[in-house]
């Protein structure tokens, strides 16, 4: 395909034949199809089926130009249009057109869209479908639509250009739009306009119109380049095409984290790896290029956005950059072009060290010439190059773009920096540069493959790894704080502080937690704190200390909830945002604790005595007693705990299925971190994506597992059956797919929901899988809940809890030939506290399952041969023994069911 796909040069706009299509035919023949797809092969073969009729009809009616279209297809992959109109600006806009008043409904429903006390929670709504049914009631809706894609375009683009405009210009334009749009229309260009894509398959529509769309958008990240550069999906790339370009931004290769010991860690590579420290910095690639008067920069973030503002663009002295005046001295005479790999950090010259994430952005923004020499700055470090003087570097070995970037790049020192890097070939290696990485208070290391080449594209490889220190184990990594503050967002931050003694009422905060919570949690937050809340702007608490991280909203902590917070690692501050002058970093919510009240949360005191703050370089250690736990085989082990041992971890049991591991979940009755369990799935078959979205094959089923219904899951619901882990959990116990249950439900469609209660009984049990001490352990604590004991009155209630007990302390060997009949009685047995005995002579009862006179007579005959004259001979007794004493409650009469060579088989009592 050479001279059709050139970014160094100019794309030649095809040309199209036909007039622009309706808007309105957009979205009734591609948006409404694809806004809500389902799941499944089937689903995912009908959206394909529909949008290649579409582009079928779009070549044939209009052209090859489909740029217009995808520029509204892919609204957030468009870098190229931005309209600073994010979703409350949008909607008081909305409200002003319409006229809506303060004190109408539907005002309070926009301005608390954000806040967690509405839409996120009350409301399955996404918001542009809220602003176009508030429309919707306010006007008569129209029949047809009036606009063209073109004329939408240029709607939006004028919107682009008023981006940093007032209100009153933004709300001339979308006066306009609205009066010529039906709702229909409405509810996907509010979408468009919210930078977000109206369907649910645009990668998919990308390879639709042509196989190379997805690597040549990773190069670019332009839709030029996808649409105008490949027009024909016959004639694809060749891979010296596939290559980055400087001033194009590309998709930067990824790290992938392997929950694994060292010594698997370093078996992954062939003898020897790279290791570099990790910092706790943002993505950034380095774009330089030689101009008349010096060098052109352009800084681009991992998704793309360009930072050269901040950075700088140019080594022209009158551009304002933080880096860009140090580049001249870092980048050697002679480099005409080159792309740059690295990490912007920021970093305190006082205490020699790298600073939390957040405070890169305030360092970057402070003016250069106001700036003293010890304050907190950006610093670039750099650990790859991919192109140099026009030659792409990617498919070179690792080492030897180790090689070209020392003879590029001189150390500006403090400012742009080479990320040193050693030779290693051993687990141990990697735990003693992991624990030095620790003193340093970084975030932990990357693990290279010296001969690997560099990969472009949105997805991870083995060939680099990166390894995290498991942090705060000592202190047993859970924390009870008590909420003193809240910053309403889309996702609300709670603001957490620890009792400062046993005995005092005052609080220090110490982290904000925003992650964790699931719908449930926030509502249950609301419900126990309402009408306890004060504006931080009128009044502030005297009994909570505050750092520089301050609420818009506080409670008295006396009147508020003590959640459990699990965190990865202790951050020591530099701006002590919160009191305490240190805060837990990924720290989320586990649970709320409504068996605790301010009184016996956690306190600072205890905080500070602890190991952890006491030695923090001591509390940085590595989870040693963890690791052998890491290795997959201990991890399957572990999980599987209590299985009978005809479960078999190599068989293909869950084999053309692919699982979303979206939560940690409950597991074998433990919580199972989304690694984990991805490595028990896959032990058994099943593939793990981490994306819900990724295309699959014709033959694989998708599975999304959640067992918390957190906003990500409700947004996921409205296209997604969502389930939890125990229908794996089941599937493995019983060793086959089992038929799905209510108890194996996240969240799903009614008519889904309606069948799978027709597979539990009326007391919502399973009538197809066997009974385990979790579900056991849970049957019982249910029915204590409803007050019922073994000793209550005879009530239909009570013989089912006594069911429960008849055969404690007994034990059974089975005889039997039919398999499911074998497991439905095994599974009487184990609910009624009984166990089963592979050897007889172990056993309080011989059960002949299936009774047939020779078994029956060779097992006597061991029997009397076995037991002296005065020895009591074990009974052989028919199965229905079992389940009638099930039924009854009791042991019933042994003599109604005894078989054998000497009893009558007219004795036999049946079922």
């Amino acid at each position: 395909m050479s001279g059709l796909f050139d970014p160094l040069g100019p794309l030649e706009r095809p040309q199209n034949h036909g007039p622009s299509p309706k808007f309105l035919d957009l979205v009734n023949e591609l948006f409404v199809p694809l806004n809500d797809p389902g799941q499944g092969h089937l689903a995912r073969y009908q959206s394909r089926v529909t949008i290649e009729k579409f582009l079928r009809k779009y070549r044939t009616t209009v052209g090859k130009d489909i740029l217009p279209v995808a520029r509204l297809v892919l609204a957030a992959k468009d870098k190229t249009r931005v309209y600073m109109t994010k979703e409350t600006r949008l909607g008081f806009i909305i409200c002003r057109i319409m006229r809506i008043s303060k004190e109408n409904e539907d005002y309070k429903k926009i301005a608390g869209w954000k806040k967690i006390g509405f839409n996120k929670l009350q409301s399955s709504l996404k918001f542009a479908d809220l602003l176009s049914n508030i429309i919707s009631k306010r006007r008569i809706d129209k029949l047809t639509g009036q606009l063209t894609v073109d004329d939408v375009n240029a709607y939006l683009d004028k919107l682009h250009e008023l981006a940093d405009s007032d209100t009153e210009s933004k709300s001339k334009v979308l006066e306009e739009v609205i009066d010529k749009m039906n709702n229909t229309e409405l509810r996907f260009f509010f979408r468009i306009v919210l930078k977000i894509n109206p369907i649910r398959r645009d990668k998919l529509f990308m390879y639709c119109w042509h196989p190379d769309s997805l690597d040549v958008f990773d190069l670019t990240h332009d839709l030029k380049f996808v649409f105008w550069g490949l027009t024909d999906p016959k004639i694809r790339l060749e891979s010296k095409e596939k290559h980055s370009k400087p001033m194009f931004p590309f998709t930067p290769q990824r790290a992938k984290r392997l929950h694994l010991d060292y010594d698997s860690v370093a078996q992954k590579f062939s003898g020897r790896f790279l290791i570099e420290e990790k910092y706790n910095g943002e993505r950034i690639q380095l774009h330089v290029a030689k101009a008349p008067d010096g060098y052109e920069y352009r800084f681009f973030s991992r998704n793309a956005i360009d930072y050269s503002s901040i950075y700088g663009r140019s080594s022209d002295p009158s551009f304002v950059g933080c880096i860009s005046p140090f580049l001249k001295d870092a980048i050697v005479d002679g480099v005409q072009n080159c792309i740059l790999d690295g990490e912007m950090v920021s970093y305190d010259p006082v205490k020699n060290m790298t600073l939390a994430f957040s405070t890169l952005k305030p360092t970057a923004l402070k003016d250069l010439n106001s700036q003293n020499k010890d304050d907190p700055r950006p610093l670039y470090m750099v650990f790859d190059i991919l192109h140099l003087n026009g030659c792409s570097l990617e498919d070179y070995k690792l080492m030897d773009r180790k090689k070209a970037l020392e003879r590029v790049m001189k150390t500006v020192r403090h400012r742009v920096e080479v990320v040193p890097y050693e030779i290693k070939s051993t687990g141990q290696d990697i735990e003693n540069s992991l624990k030095a990485a620790i003193r340093k208070d970084l975030e932990g290391l990357v693990l290279k493959d010296p001969n690997s080449r560099y990969e472009i594209g949105n997805y991870t490889t083995d060939t680099w790894i990166k390894v995290k220190p498991e942090y705060l184990h000592e202190y047993g990594e859970n924390l009870d704080l008590v909420i003193v503050g809240q910053i309403p967002a889309a996702k609300t931050t709670y603001i957490c502080a620890l009792r400062d003694t046993e005995t005092s009422d005052s609080f220090t905060t110490l982290c904000g937690i925003s992650n964790g919570f699931s719908v449930n949690d926030y509502r249950k937050i609301q419900q126990m704190t309402a009408g306890k809340w004060r504006q931080w702007s009128k009044e502030q608490p005297i009994n909570v200390k505050f750092g520089k991280k301050t609420p818009l909203m506080w409670i008295d902590p006396k009147e508020s909830v003590v959640i459990e917070v699990k965190s990865s690692s202790i951050s020591v501050q530099a701006e002590n945002n919160y009191a305490t002058g240190s805060t837990l970093y990924a720290a989320y919510c586990t649970r709320i604790r409504e068996d605790k009240t301010w009184e016996t949360a956690d306190t600072l005191e205890t905080y500070q005595n602890s190991k952890l703050e006491r030695d923090y370089e001591a509390s940085h250690t590595l989870a040693k007693k963890r690791k052998p736990a890491t290795k997959k085989d201990d991890i399957i082990q572990r999980i599987n705990r209590g299985y009978t041992n005809n479960v078999d971890t190599s068989s293909q049991l869950f084999k053309n299925y692919v699982f979303c591991i979206m939560t940690d979940c409950m597991f074998r009755g433990e919580l199972c971190k989304i690694s984990e369990l991805g490595q028990i799935l896959q032990s058994y078959g099943g593939t793990v994506v981490r994306n819900p979205n990724a295309i699959l094959s014709p033959e694989q089923k998708l599975i999304i597992l959640a067992d918390k219904l957190t906003i990500d899951i409700l947004e996921l619901q409205q296209t997604y059956n969502i389930f939890k882990a125990k229908w794996c959990d089941d599937c493995i116990l019983m060793n086959r797919l089992v038929n799905l249950e209510p108890s194996h439900i996240t969240a799903a469609d009614p008519e889904l929901w309606q069948r799978s209660k027709r597979n539990v009984d009326r007391y919502g049990d399973s009538v197809y899988v066997d009974f385990t001490l979790p579900t056991f352990t849970e049957l019982v604590e249910r029915n204590y809940e409803k007050g019922i004991t073994p000793t209550s009155d005879d009530t239909p209630e009570t013989s089912e809890i006594t069911r429960l007990f008849v055969f404690h302390g007994v034990r059974f060997h089975l005889l039997w030939r039919n398999e499911n009949r074998y497991k439905m009685y095994r599974s009487l047995v184990v609910a009624g506290g009984g166990k089963i005995s592979d050897d007889w002579r172990h056993a309080g009862y011989v059960v002949a399952i299936d009774p047939y006179e020779d078994r029956v007579r060779e097992l006597e005959n061991q029997m009397a041969a076995s037991y002296d004259s005065e020895e009591k001979v074990r009974p052989i007794v028919d199965a229905s023994f079992v389940f009638d004493s099930f039924k009854e409650g009791v042991l019933v009469d042994l003599e109604n069911y005894k078989i054998g060579a000497g009893t009558p088989r007219t004795s036999i009592k049946s079922k």
